[in-house]
């Protein structure tokens, strides 16, 4: 008897506009078209193992993932330049995918109930910045 496998297939939701991520979109891979640029909130109420990936699938205009906590710990390397995220840090309530990034570039998020992990690849140096929200 061969192998089974279940949820072999990610779920994937595209943004255009403004969007209030909720903790039911747990798991889900956002694809960012940013062709005229917009906001993702993250949900207000942090939970463990609350996970979302990020994609550029189009970098006309700035994406910007915001929370209304701060983002901790936020890892992540500009290929260009094996470099880290512009401003990365602690105390940063706001990733921003650049219009200086290209498609494919990514951040994941993950929550342990007190704060927000990030960490993801960018495709030139500053093609993702973090910042003060």
């Amino acid at each position: 008897m061969g192998r089974v496998f279940f949820d072999t297939r990610k779920n994937v939701h595209t943004l255009t506009a403004a969007y209030q991520v909720l903790a039911s979109d747990s798991g889900k891979v956002f694809m960012l078209n940013g062709a005229s640029g917009f906001n993702v909130t993250l949900p207000t109420t942090l939970e463990d193992g609350l996970f979302y990936k990020f994609i550029s699938t189009d970098t006309t205009a700035d994406v910007q993932i915001l929370s209304t906590t701060d983002i901790m710990d936020v890892v992540g390397l500009d290929s260009e330049t094996d470099v880290g995220f512009s401003g990365a840090g602690t105390a940063k309530g706001k990733i921003i995918m650049e219009t200086a990034g290209h498609k494919s570039q990514y951040v994941n998020l993950y929550c342990d109930g007190t704060s927000w992990y990030a960490e993801g690849m960018a495709s030139v140096d500053d093609g993702i910045t973090v910042a003060a929200a």
